[in-house]
């Protein structure tokens, strides 16, 4: 439902509380050496499929306080939070060999009950700096009494990591215990003292983070546990608000981490702790943790939860199990690598010359993932990530048929939802319908409820507004692999092009209604690509994911009635939760997606520089609406405001002719002017008798009972209007390209 782009993740500076050491990843695996790609690919960049419908995902640059980026969060998590569940520790942080896990936690608690970790007085941790002098020690303490453990349970206390690796990617499986210990010795706790370096889009910094190794500058990329200290002068009533602190950190390492399900973290208040997991359906969290009474249980329960994230295997970090270094041997990959934000292609890291490489089957067909180009902010999202790949040969030699490169599709789709995969495999069923993208492969994994959460019935989150069954909340992990590969519209680069495009995808968007009887529900431009094919441009419509059937007799698709990216998302669609999206919300959104993209380009991001203190207020919509950036407010508004600047460029024939006059080079022309001046009138104003009647006789918003009654016969016109004006914008400007050529 809103708009989002694809973030690259800041990094993070701090000091440092443990030895250099070289990286670590999970030690269980065999080294590897990964397929060469067959051919290099070509700088195509899709944006791929829809936009989730997570509040945060509005958020882009930093033109949004970190107060009001809390607000969005806890929206996002209203009704997806549950908290004192029973069980949580044995649940989702206990090691497998939970015997000898206990041995080491009682080693731990007996060697360290002298120690000043447990003398500091209650006040110790009553300020951030207090408990920063009192928390790494004792983390510190911890991971050496674990080490001394493990050193005399395996009799091997000079074995180092070196011992088990092959080459500097990939560990070979081990003990148990040499395994944790090899951990204990690398991870390292950070105390993060400083603004997070990256990209600059300040959403703060996270108390402590846990790296997956001492050697390497520790970064969103690289965090596997969240840690988050409040003051003494925080209250009970402070409990959402923490969570919607920890959950702005979560979202970064979501966005940063490739392959990364859900997150663990946990949060302190003076000497008071709660443990946390965030997954794409909300945050679970444990009772709260008193580790000042020894007696009471909670000192216990807090070493076994940082002993357990210390020596924790990375699927239990909740890394796609899946996900591998090498399709023969199926060896897993590092625990995370950095993406480069320029190439999306990942980095080698620190000390390394060899880039991780990562490879999944889908559908029983290899894939080698080249590039990351899509990643969505958020949580209770779907999530979605988009990757350039290549087909690879298995273990056996086979490989898929398809040449070149192809798009590989990960997202946490809504359960009651019908899979894209399944509606392209119908729809291109018998005549494929042109100009809209074809299916390879798709699979279905993970669902959140039945793996990661464990079937447990007390963490479904609490009942909303709508029904209360799994299928309301939960949430599966897709994997869709598609054939074509193309430009994101925003890169096109003059006018002519854009009508082409437009039109090539406005009649397979007509096909896909009229003949398949299944309505897209989702138009904007990131759902429209472009191709170029034999010096011809042509436009490639995707993403099925809230498609919807036409028939009231079809199977439901699951998908809720308000969907879409909000700056496209047609007046009525925003404003009422109960309008039923037809075929006519999906031509305004085309109409949408023309103004847009004839002001806006790629850079469209750069252009959020004016900060705004509350975007709910009428005089900064007011103010975002100027000469700077005129749709700023289509971007960062509530559904209802964004319906409210809509109709004023409608209505008022001064705000939309000042509108066109901001139209960027190549899109300036009188021919475009006039294609968007008649497309307004068309699709927006009732035509009696020759003249238009009234300002705001929306087709959708006012609809009558007997325009319901002509309702497909209006829903073909409105098409052939649109085409008919494209196709004739497409010849005059052709036409004046060849008289310029002659000249």
């Amino acid at each position: 439902m809103s708009l989002e782009h694809a973030p690259t993740a800041p990094l993070i500076t701090s000091p440092e509380h443990a030895p250099s050491t070289p990286p670590i990843t999970s030690p269980e695996h065999a080294p590897a050496t990964p397929p060469r790609l067959s051919s290099s690919l070509p700088d195509n960049i899709s944006t791929g499929p829809t936009p989730s419908r997570s509040a945060v995902s509005t958020l882009q640059s930093s033109s949004f306080t970190i107060a009001s980026m809390q607000d969005l969060m806890l929206r996002d998590f209203r009704d997806r939070q549950r908290y004192d569940i029973d069980g949580f520790f044995d649940t989702f942080l206990l090691p497998d060999n939970s015997v000898l896990f206990d041995s080491m936690v009682t080693h731990v608690l007996e060697q360290s009950a002298q120690l000043t970790m447990w003398q500091q007085p209650r006040s110790a941790m009553a300020t951030q700096k207090d408990a920063q002098v009192w928390f790494a020690p004792c983390l510190t303490q911890m991971a050496k009494l674990g080490i001394g453990f493990l050193e005399s349970e395996i009799g091997l206390e000079g074995l180092t990591i070196g011992d088990r690796i092959d080459d500097e990617l990939y560990v070979q499986p081990c003990s148990t215990a040499e395994m944790w210990l090899s951990l204990l010795r690398q991870r390292s706790w950070r105390w993060v003292g400083d603004q997070l370096p990256g990209d600059g889009r300040g959403r703060g910094r996270a108390d402590l983070v846990l790296t997956a190794s001492a050697s390497t500058r520790p970064g969103w990329w690289n965090t596997a546990v969240i840690g988050e200290h409040k003051s003494d002068r925080a209250g009970d009533g402070e409990r959402h608000a923490l969570t919607a602190q920890v959950a702005r950190y979560v979202s970064e390492v979501f966005a940063a981490q490739d392959f990364r399900h859900f997150v663990h973290a946990f949060s302190i208040r003076r000497r008071r702790i709660r443990l946390y997991l965030f997954d794409r359906c909300g945050v679970m969290g444990s009772t709260e943790l008193d580790i000042d009474v020894a007696g009471s249980g909670g000192r216990r329960q807090f070493v076994r939860a940082m002993l357990a994230y210390m020596v924790m295997e990375q699927t239990r970090f909740g890394f796609d199990p899946e996900v591998f270094a090498d399709p023969v041997r199926k060896n897993r990959p590092l625990l995370a690598a950095e993406v480069d934000p320029e190439t999306g292609e990942w980095r080698a890291t620190e000390g390394r010359d060899i880039a991780p490489t990562f490879f999944v089957c889908i559908d029983s067909h290899w894939f080698q993932l080249v590039r990351r180009i899509v990643t969505r902010l958020g949580i209770v999202c779907r999530g979605t990530r988009c990757y350039i790949a290549v087909p690879v040969a298995d273990q056996d030699g086979q490989k898929h048929e398809e040449p070149g490169e192809c798009l590989v599709k990960l997202s946490w789709r809504w359960l009651r939802m019908r899979p894209e995969g399944a509606w392209l495999a119908e729809v291109h069923a018998g005549t494929p319908v042109p100009n809209l993208v074809s299916l390879i492969a798709h699979d279905e994994r993970q669902q959140v409820g039945r793996e990661i959460r464990r079937r447990m019935a007390c963490v479904a989150p609490v009942q909303g507004e709508g029904p209360g069954t799994e299928e309301d909340w939960d949430r599966v992990f897709t994997r869709t692999v598609l054939r074509e590969v193309g430009h994101r519209l925003e890169r096109v680069k003059n006018a002519l092009s854009l009508c082409q495009v437009i039109r090539d995808v406005v009649v397979a968007h007509s096909i896909l209604y009229f003949q398949k009887r299944c309505t897209h529900r989702d138009i904007s431009t990131g759902n429209i690509l472009i191709q170029h094919t034999n010096n011809t441009t042509s436009g490639l419509l995707i993403d099925l994911d809230f498609a919807r059937h036409n028939s009231s007799q079809a199977p439901r698709s699951g998908a809720p009635n308000k969907t879409g990216t909000l700056p496209f998302m047609a007046i009525s669609i925003l404003e009422r939760d109960d309008t039923e999206h037809r075929y006519r919300h999906d031509i305004e959104s085309f109409f949408y997606v023309l103004l847009w993209t004839c002001i806006y380009d790629e850079n469209v991001v750069a252009k959020a520089s004016m900060p705004i203190s509350n975007p709910h207020t009428v005089r900064d919509q007011l103010r975002c609406e100027d000469i700077r950036d005129p749709l700023l407010y289509w971007r960062k508004g509530l559904p209802e405001n964004v319906a409210a600047s809509k109709r004023r460029i409608i209505e008022m024939d001064e705000r939309f002719e000042s509108l066109l006059m901001l139209r960027r080079t190549g899109f300036e022309g009188e021919v475009m002017g006039r294609v968007l001046r008649r497309l307004r009138e068309g699709v927006f104003m009732e035509v009696v008798d020759g003249c238009l009647e009234g300002r705001l006789a929306v087709l959708y918003s006012v609809m009558r009972e007997r325009e319901i009654r002509r309702e497909n016969e209006r829903e073909g016109e409105l098409r052939d209007f649109i085409v008919e004006v494209l196709e004739q914008a497409v010849k005059e400007m052709d036409k004046e390209c060849s008289v310029d050529a002659a000249q």
